[in-house]
């Protein structure tokens, strides 16, 4: 229990609120935080629990839970702590560079880069630490970027996102890039869209969510989808990505 949720909770009970809306990004937002403050309160809210906000949030559980409901995701090599780690074996294990190191509890692409050789890759391995000890590193898959919005246990039209300015959707294109381009429905193959929306509704089930999500996939060779991770709180202004998915789908803001 932390002054934080103390404070907070404080402060709902003077509120004597009906219900909320939670539209919160990062950690106490995304993380199980605020829902399990919410949920001690008994005011009920939207989206997912504590425990599948949690495991959306953490990318090391996502992995974990992905693989053991076998969701297809791109090679994944989990690391806790740099002490004794093996850059070289953990590069030949994901078939070369590039590659792409994550901290495990950041969303809005914060801390992510991109390494083409061993120097940039230490270099992104002290970057993503400075977030926490738990780093994910994936081989990268070239490809179109897809997001699949999910209300209920349905999934939305296609969401193709094209950034002009930046190798990958990091957190410039995605809040300050006034040249990213959003094409709802995405241009794909009618059966490519059910294989992606099918995908991206297994990755949803793996982590127990509920209500409404947004999961981020990599159309890669031969149409294959490989699921990057899940949104419990996806974005909720006028660029996001659901709003758009839904209002693709007759649903407006």
């Amino acid at each position: 229990e932390t002054e934080e949720h103390d404070a907070v909770k404080e402060w709902l009970k003077a509120e004597k609120i009906d219900m909320a809306f939670i539209a919160l990004h990062g950690r106490f937002g995304e993380d199980g935080g605020i829902q399990a403050v919410l949920e001690e309160l008994n005011i009920p809210y939207n989206g997912c629990g504590p425990s599948s906000s949690y495991a959306a949030f953490n990318k090391c559980v996502s992995q974990k839970l992905f693989e053991a409901h076998k969701v297809q995701t791109p090679l994944t090599v989990m690391v806790s702590g740099l002490e004794g780690f093996d850059a070289q074996q953990a590069v030949a294990r994901l078939g070369g560079f590039p590659v792409v190191v994550k901290p495990a509890c950041e969303g809005s692409s914060i801390g992510v880069s991109l390494a083409a050789d061993h120097d940039a890759f230490a270099a992104a391995l002290s970057k993503a630490y400075e977030y926490g000890k738990d780093i994910v590193i994936q081989q990268c898959i070239k490809g179109r970027e897809l997001t699949v919005g999910i209300i209920g246990e349905k999934p939305l039209p296609l969401v193709e996102v094209r950034s002009a300015e930046t190798s990958f959707f990091d957190f410039q294109a995605k809040y300050q890039n006034k040249t990213t381009e959003y094409i709802v429905p995405a241009p794909v193959l009618p059966e490519v869209a059910a294989r992606v929306q099918a995908e991206a509704l297994k990755a949803y089930r793996a982590l127990g969510c509920e209500g409404f999500g947004r999961v981020d996939v990599l159309l890669g060779d031969h149409d294959e989808p490989y699921v990057l991770e899940v949104n419990t709180i996806p974005g909720f202004t006028a660029t996001s990505l659901l709003p758009k998915a839904a209002r693709a789908a007759g649903i407006d803001f």
